[in-house]
């Protein structure tokens, strides 16, 4: 678990840092967050999108997971 929560915070980071720039290519952001989900195994599905801007960012965003313990992000981030 902590892994994995590692990894969205890394890429959730990126994903602000990218947007918070002057319009960088998507690429280098995509190629940073395969770069840094290429180490983990298993497999990685995300999905984020910056509400100031209405970007969004995926990968593999239409593959099916099962949520399993999702619902503590949620739980996180109200708290």
């Amino acid at each position: 678990m902590k892994k994995q929560l590692y990894l969205l915070l890394i890429c959730l980071f990126a994903f602000a840092s990218a947007s918070a720039q002057q319009k960088p290519a998507a690429n280098s952001l995509d190629a940073r967050i395969k770069a840094e989900t290429a180490k983990f195994k298993g497999t990685v599905t995300l999905f984020a999108k910056n509400l100031d801007t209405g970007e969004s960012y995926g990968l593999n965003p239409d593959e099916r997971v099962r949520t399993a313990s999702t619902i503590k992000m949620a739980i996180m981030v109200e708290a």
